[in-house]
């Protein structure tokens, strides 16, 4: 139960971390883009949001698999 828990909290933290880069993304390119797209702003920043917790997990797993190799 309590690696549920570590689990949920850890990828809550992840999207949470994910807020950021979103953002800086979003003022600057985003607007654009989402413009093009033609869709709503709520469904393009939690798109992106999942994309950038997405990288960071895989970032996380990545570097961690690399120091594990002898």
């Amino acid at each position: 139960m309590k690696k549920l828990i570590g689990l949920v909290l850890g990828v809550c933290f992840l999207y949470y971390l994910a807020y950021l880069p979103t953002f800086v993304f979003f003022v600057f390119i985003g607007q654009h883009i989402q413009a093009i797209l033609g869709i709503t702003e709520q469904t393009f920043i939690t798109l992106l949001n999942l994309l950038f917790a997405s990288l960071l997990l895989l970032f996380i797993l990545w570097d961690h698999g690399k120091h594990r190799v002898r």
